[in-house]
This record gives C-alpha cells, structure tokens and sequence, in this order.
C-alpha cells in the first residue's frame, strides 16, 4: 500500500517542506508590501498627514490571505497526522502492537500478547525498545503521572501521553540502526534522564530476539 511506502520521516518532511516554502512566500509578501508603501506614503513636500489613502479593502484581502493560509496548513497537518497514524493499520502482515507507559522519570514497553517487558536497566539508564525495521507500529500510550511526551527526532515524530487516557498513534522504522528518544515535555525534576533508545533490527533478528524473551519468561 502506499501508505506503508512511506516512513514516519518522509511523512514530516514533507510537511516541514510546505511550512518551509510558505514562510518564505508569507516573508516575501510582507516585506514587498513595506517597501510599496515606504515608497508610496514617503514624507513628500506639501504633503500633508491627512492625505495618506487609507485601504480597508487591501486590509481585508490580506486578512482573508492569512485566514486561508492558516487554514490549509491545519489541513495539511491533521492530513499528514492521519497517514501518520494510519500507517500502524496499512501492513499486509498486520502491525506490531506496543503498550507505552511513561512515569516520573522513566520509560516502559511492553508487547502485548507476550510476556515481554521492556524497562531501565537501572536508574538513569535508557529503555530499549526493540522494534523491526519495515515493519509498521501501532503504539498506545498513557502516563502515570504527569503530561510526557515522546519524542525520536530523527523521525521528526513526537506525541504527547497523559495520564487520563490512551494516546494511539502509528509509526514505521524503514531501516536498521538505533533511534534517540527523549522526552520532549519538562515533567520535573530528573527530565534530563527521561530517555529511551530505539534499536531497529531485521525482521528475522527481531522475531528471534522476542523468542528468545519468551522463552525466558521476560
């Protein structure tokens, strides 16, 4: 399906694109629109204050300008969200499901249908979340406190997690290697040390690695 050709990143990229080439046509209107009116309205001999043109009409076009540019830049973000989130639904294979549970200051996963719990190894330390590359994910998270947020920068994604109900969202890994994620949300005192680490592997060494947990109880 086309929405599993399609990474978490490319996904955001994309949008960040579209954010990207509309500042840059906002700016250059903007700063157009000054420099005709710095010639336009300049301080001339014999001109008086009272004789400026006031434009209410070029104010209300340029008003409607930004109300439409808001509005599509919303719609184009919720779009992306939803195939964001649509791709823990898209894999002919049906996606790999992990419970998230965020706390003062750590991070949990768990693989439900198996015993597997991943969670620090001790204090200070990261979580390791493993997950199979190419494989879509569809995660569910809360908290158990207060407002956290996960975030993997390299996958320009993040999502809040509260503690007063489930958060689901869908991410895909297209490639091997190890992912950062922190949490994006001050939460208190040890927030610096609120960390996890996503390790990606082949969908062969991942379905071994979860026997092999299975295996030993977790």
């Amino acid at each position: 399906m086309l929405l599993a050709a399609r990474d978490t990143r490319q996904i955001y990229d994309g949008v960040a694109t579209i954010y990207l080439v509309v500042a840059a046509v906002v700016f250059a209107i903007v700063v157009l629109t000054l420099v005709v009116f710095l010639v336009l309205y300049r301080a001339r001999p014999g001109r008086e204050p009272g004789d400026r043109a006031e434009a209410p009409r070029l104010e209300l076009v340029y008003g409607v300008f930004l109300v439409l540019v808001t509005a599509a830049l919303l719609v184009i973000t919720y779009t992306a969200e939803g195939r964001e989130d649509a791709l823990g639904s898209s894999s002919s294979g049906g996606p790999l499901r992990v419970d998230v549970v965020a706390a003062q200051w750590k991070w949990r996963f768990s693989y439900p249908g198996t015993p597997v719990v991943q969670e620090p190894p001790g204090a200070g330390n990261a979580t390791v979340l493993y997950l199979p590359a190419g494989r879509p994910v569809r995660f569910s998270g809360h908290s158990q406190d207060v407002l956290h947020d996960f975030w993997v920068p390299d996958l320009r994604f993040q999502r809040q997690v509260w503690p007063d109900h489930t958060e689901r969202w869908g991410m895909l890994f297209p490639k091997v290697g190890t992912y950062e994620g922190v949490c994006a949300w001050f939460c208190g005192l040890y927030h610096e040390s609120m960390h996890f680490e996503v390790r990606v592997l082949a969908p062969a060494r991942f379905d071994a690695w979860l026997r092999r947990r299975e295996r030993a109880g977790a």
